[in-house]
């Protein structure tokens, strides 16, 4: 048997938050009795997870009284991926049978979904939607001044592009020969990705912007860090306004896209605003 990729794992953690918090009622709070109706909806060795993973959650949060929010939820995840799987995977190849063995009962149950688990195919319209869902009060700062980390949003454009190149991009930010700015840096982007998780100080909003990492790994291929900023040699000239209002216009700074292409060849994802350091 080959091992089990741990990245699947972590998709059946979110699949089983998502479904906690589809559970909530009107006021975001997952309730002892909505859990049971959503228990009900659901079978086999999903319905033992998603019941479990609750009880986890629970079981965090020493406080009789305490109720389950969103926040609740997300810290769980988070905490689960990195010590329920993460660390149990010795030789970071993947969890291998013995590996198994050694999880808690939560993880065994947790690989045995995700064996059976079916990631969501969202097209990149779709894929934008949750980005924006979940993003508010995410920041990225990655290699950049923390001092100036920036919040993020989501990026989509219609392209239908085999593969994703700088010179396929600059079209759909509209950028041509006479503009005031330009592609800096085009290169893989999985290191943006994590630098988007280390940039979170809260257990809460790491586990959000894990959500969208995976969110964007399970449906998006040929993801790239895409950075513009101003062309120097054209500063000053007529028209740097107007390409300003589209991208930032600070000296040391430009906008950061991180993107990749949807199974139609659309191009989605997230940008921001990166401001260098100082040279």
């Amino acid at each position: 048997m080959s091992n089990l990729d741990t990245s699947k794992v972590h998709d059946a953690f979110w699949h089983a938050a998502r479904q906690l918090l589809d559970a909530a009622g009107p006021d975001g709070i997952v309730s002892q009795k909505d859990i049971r109706t959503k228990l009900v909806s659901l079978q086999g060795n999903e319905r033992d997870f998603v019941d479990a993973f609750y009880r986890f959650v629970v079981h965090r949060d020493t406080k009789r009284s305490a109720r389950m929010t969103k926040k609740d939820i997300h810290a769980a995840v988070t905490y689960a991926v990195a010590e329920l799987v993460d660390r149990v995977d010795l030789d970071k190849n993947g969890l291998s049978e013995d590996e198994v063995a050694l999880m808690s009962e939560l993880g065994k149950l947790a690989v045995e979904f995700a064996k059976s688990l079916k990631p969501t195919q969202f097209n990149g319209r779709k894929l934008s939607a949750e980005i924006s869902g979940i993003s508010n009060g995410i920041v990225y700062d990655g290699r950049y001044n923390p001092e100036q980390a920036t919040s993020i949003e989501s990026f989509f454009a219609e392209a239908k592009l085999a593969h994703l190149t700088a010179d396929a991009f600059r079209p759909l930010i509209r950028l041509t020969a006479e503009s005031h700015y330009k592609i800096v840096t085009f290169e893989p982007g999985e290191d943006s990705l994590q630098a988007l998780c280390k940039a979170q100080q809260e257990d809460y909003d790491r586990g959000r912007a894990q959500e969208i990492v995976q969110l964007m790994k399970d449906n998006l291929r040929e993801i790239h860090k895409v950075i513009v900023d101003i062309d120097k040699d054209k500063r000053g000239e007529a028209g740097a306004s107007e390409d300003s209002r589209r991208f930032d216009n600070r000296v040391e700074g430009g906008t950061l896209y991180i993107v990749g292409l949807d199974v139609d060849g659309n191009v989605a994802g997230l940008k921001t605003v990166v401001i260098r350091e100082g040279e």
